[in-house]
């Protein structure tokens, strides 16, 4: 009995055993830490919901902070500083290439700073090199909204300062409140303020929703857990061809 088994190398098998265990255990673990991720993006989208549903903040009475601030309603009063009205490039609405139109709002408050209050969506025209002809209100307004992060470019190749055009109105890829700020001679607060659609001012305003991506990942984590489940029954398959195939034919 022991002669059938002399000489024979246990590691082949070995080997296969727990390179099966670690690909199938990291298959898994990635399901589980999307899972982690969904719990995570659910604390988020609640305390994001809870900050939408407070009350309002009133812009210009105290310098508005991140993140703290951002997703809150915002109230703001003053006059628009339409001569240096800001395009952001790049911007889709069902599937038509324009622009989103920013204004500073010179804040009727004593502090002498600015909030930039996104307009909303107007179309590009034929003519890429004009920009379009947007009408600001020129009396004093008070304007609601959703505070949001400036909108800013993930990567850039090249010089950031070469992705908006001199004078005014200005056309740019991204927002810089602190760049902008040092070109209108007056202090931007940090948020923008996404302007309300029922507002009777403004553009084309069908904001997106709060992000979250709950669902995304618990669908990344099925997906996961899936591909565990046939890599297990892959390995069992290749496990059987390979080595109780071998041993059988040893034993004829």
């Amino acid at each position: 009995m022991s002669s059938q088994f002399k000489g024979k190398n246990p590691w082949p098998k070995l080997r296969f055993m727990m390179v099966s265990l670690l690909v199938t255990a990291i298959l898994a673990s990635l399901g589980v830490w999307q899972l982690q991720r969904a719990d995570e993006k659910r604390t988020i989208e609640a305390a994001l919901r809870e900050r939408s549903a407070s009350e309002p903040l009133w812009v210009g009475r105290d310098r508005l902070s991140l993140p703290d601030s951002e997703y809150r309603q915002g109230i703001a009063e003053g006059r628009f500083d339409g001569a240096h009205t800001v395009f952001l490039d790049n911007q889709i609405q069902e599937s038509q290439a324009g622009y989103h139109v920013l204004v500073p709002l010179r804040l009727a408050s004593e502090s002498g700073s600015a909030v930039l209050v996104n307009l909303g969506w107007v179309p590009m025209g034929l003519d890429r090199q004009q920009l379009p002809q947007v009408d600001i209100p020129h009396s004093q307004v008070t304007v609601r909204g959703t505070l949001r992060r400036p909108p800013r470019a993930p990567f850039f190749l090249g010089d950031e300062g070469t992705q908006e055009t001199s004078g005014w109105p200005k056309l740019v890829q991204y927002v810089n409140t602190e760049q902008l700020q040092s070109k209108l001679g007056y202090p931007l607060q940090p948020l923008v303020l996404q302007l309300a659609p029922d507002e009777p001012y403004g553009f084309v305003r069908q904001w997106p929703e709060l992000p979250t991506s709950v669902q995304q990942h618990i669908a990344y984590a099925v997906q996961w857990f899936a591909m565990a489940l046939v890599a297990v029954v892959v390995f069992v398959i290749l496990y059987r061809r390979s080595f109780d195939g071998n041993e059988q034919r040893n034993r004829s």
